[in-house]
């Protein structure tokens, strides 16, 4: 691996006395040793440690899981969402779980294909997601029935089962007829109104509201929120049957609020930008979140970093 001047074998890396070589900008100096060249004096690995317990406390503040609907590779999140069409095998390794969607938006993939993907990236991927068609209760229960005739028992094992619909009803049904398939269930057609079709379902209020219904009327005990991170969401984010929700906002975020140039490493700190705005969400929407913001300690301490 790689770090400016710092150099170090990547299975050293969990050694906290592994050794390393500083490369000199000038010419035939080179200097060996432990890497205690910090001010708290931790080494590169023990500070790279620190952070991750201190992240580590952020995410298991968090009422649900969250998965970040991204393609970049370049960095780990906990949970991530990535799309059949442009699902990777290198993706398996910059999450602790992976949720295969069905492409929705795109009418050339179906169930054969997704399957097939499925088998390609083997039992990395943790959950898939069977067609589903938005707002479309019976074409969907269809094409989830097509896919447990078809899907290998392993797969079938992992599926997340959509639900679809354009008014609460309609989702109470989706789930009484696919109830026997499994435990885990994904609310459709409440992401933004490009996705969104039924004219009933537009509103934020009308959304919460369906999944209200469906939790009231349904023994459903396992409940994922198909393109949701909102924060109007708060109150249904805590409700114990909710497990999970998923989101592509972090990514575009990241991009339109001062993205990063491009070059070398772009990738990178891109990355580091989607795990911010994550990490961000996750907290915000944790018990342990201030609305508030900085005591006037901290305010009056911020004032010196912002010139």
């Amino acid at each position: 691996m790689e770090n400016g001047w710092l150099s170090m074998s990547d299975d050293s890396i969990l050694d906290p006395d592994y050794p390393y070589t500083v490369n000199h900008p000038e010419p035939g100096i080179t200097i060996t040793g432990r890497k205690d060249f910090t001010h708290r004096h931790l080494t590169m690995n023990e500070g790279f440690l620190w952070m991750a317990e201190r992240m580590n406390r952020v995410i298991q503040g968090s009422p649900l899981k969250v998965f970040v609907a991204d393609l970049n590779s370049d960095f780990w999140v906990p949970w991530r969402l990535t799309n059949v069409a442009s699902a990777t095998l290198g993706q398996i390794d910059t999450c602790g779980e992976l949720i295969l969607d069905s492409g929705i938006a795109d009418p050339t993939i179906k169930n054969p294909e997704l399957i097939n993907r499925a088998e390609q990236i083997g039992e990395g991927v943790d959950w898939v997601v069977p067609k589903d068609y938005s707002n479309d209760t019976d074409a969907t229960i269809k094409s989830v029935h097509e896919f447990f005739q078809m899907a290998p028992d392993w797969i079938k094992e992992r599926a997340l089962i959509p639900l679809q619909g354009t008014c609460p009803a309609d989702y109470v049904r989706c789930y009484e007829e696919l109830k026997h398939y499994g435990s885990y269930f994904g609310f459709g057609g409440i992401a933004g109104k490009g996705l969104t079709k039924a004219p009933s379902m537009q509103s934020v209020q009308a959304k919460k509201e369906a999944v209200k219904h469906l939790l009231n009327k349904t023994d459903i005990q396992q409940l994922h929120l198909f393109g949701q991170t909102n924060m109007n969401w708060v109150d249904v984010y805590h409700d114990p049957r909710v497990i999970s929700c998923d989101s592509n906002k972090f990514g575009q975020q990241a991009m339109h609020k001062d993205p990063p140039g491009r070059g070398t490493n772009s990738g990178c700190l891109y990355g580091w930008r989607v795990a911010g705005g994550f990490f961000d969400f996750i907290h915000a929407i944790s018990e342990n979140h201030t609305p508030q913001g900085r005591t006037p300690a901290q305010h009056e301490f911020g004032k010196f970093f912002e010139g």
